[in-house]
């Protein structure tokens, strides 16, 4: 497995924890150069997103946007 591999693995199996429903639908992870890019959804306006310059980062980045995007509204 390459790290983009590993990295959707990882994502699918964190939200897998998160949510009733088989995740990877909604899931894309893209490499493009030095950078990763984790999207849950179909678009940045109304999903959750992470990015970093290594599979960790984004992975991290993503987790702490999904956090803040399951908080109630207040």
């Amino acid at each position: 497995m390459d790290k983009k591999e590993i990295l959707k693995a990882d994502v699918q199996e964190f939200l897998n924890q998160q949510t009733n429903y088989d995740a990877s639908q909604c899931l894309t992870v893209i490499c493009d150069g030095p950078a990763y890019f984790i999207l849950y959804g179909d678009d940045l306006q109304s999903g959750v997103a992470g990015f970093g310059k290594t599979p960790d980062q984004a992975y991290e980045d993503f987790k702490v946007n999904w956090y803040r995007y399951m908080e109630p509204v207040r």
